[in-house]
């Protein structure tokens, strides 16, 4: 009897016990980050640019340009990513797409196809970043660093009215001049590097001895996976869907 008990309750404790194990031990995050520049007529997939082309090309409307193409050298395992980069000059707004597939480019290995808009601001402590990523996000919020999500809004055009709307909504110091030409690399690598280093201050990650990585530390493990778990996953997402109704409820989109 108390094996049939017991044997339930061992399968729904597994991931919140195994899983801050297997992250404790074996995720490595580079300290340097590193992005191959993609030729959209000769390196990048067909497939990719017509993902990009249906999602986010269309933002020329609202004065977006193109700065290119990556993708990461050293994914995580299994994982083929791209990411599309644009810049709005006038307005100094910065945004990006993502496509993640679960092995070889294909339809049926699409996994997440994001947007993400980005204003820094001066000083570069403080930005505003809004998304449509229905991923759960592993680490503990930033001061400083606003994110808000709105899955439901697959069209990146609306989206950025949202972001816009964001921005007049609360007080905010002036945004960051546009990036330099040709620095679309090294722009994700130092956002990224901001991010880890931040974690490091909330105790979710630690500097690896020789400076060449960032490690979990048991408390990052434990957190960033239980989030990912039922129920704390399934809460979370009900949280996220209600602040963002509340949010769009408050706004003046035009």
């Amino acid at each position: 009897m108390w094996w049939y008990l017991g044997l339930p309750l061992l399968l729904v404790a597994a991931p919140f016990v195994l899983g801050p194990v297997l992250v404790k031990f074996t995720q490595r995050i580079p300290a340097e980050p590193e992005f191959a520049e993609l030729d959209p007529e000769e390196s990048l997939p067909p497939e990719v640019y017509e993902l990009f082309s249906q999602s986010v090309l269309g933002l020329s409307a609202d004065g977006f340009e193109v700065m290119g193409f990556l993708s990461p050298v050293n994914p995580l395992p299994g994982q083929t990513q791209f990411l599309c980069l644009l810049v709005q000059r006038e307005r100094r707004d910065l945004a990006m797409a993502a496509a993640i597939f679960q092995g070889a480019v294909s339809a049926q290995t699409l996994q997440a196809l994001f947007v993400e808009f980005f204003t820094p601001f001066e000083g570069g402590a403080q930005a505003l970043l809004t998304n449509n990523t229905a991923t759960i996000l592993p680490f503990e919020p930033i001061p400083g660093r606003r994110v808000e999500t709105f899955v439901s809004e697959r069209d990146p055009r609306r989206l950025y009215r949202i972001h816009r709307a964001l921005l007049e909504s609360y007080a905010h110091p002036a945004p960051k001049p546009e990036p330099a030409p040709g620095s679309q690399a090294q722009l994700v690598i130092a956002s990224m590097q901001r991010e880890y280093e931040a974690q490091v201050g909330t105790g979710y990650l630690r500097r690896a001895e020789d400076g060449s990585a960032y490690l979990p530390t048991w408390k990052g493990a434990c957190l960033m996976t239980w989030k990912l778990c039922w129920p704390a996953s399934a809460w979370l997402r009900r949280r996220r869907e209600a602040r963002a109704e509340a949010l769009l409820a408050g706004l003046r989109l035009s």
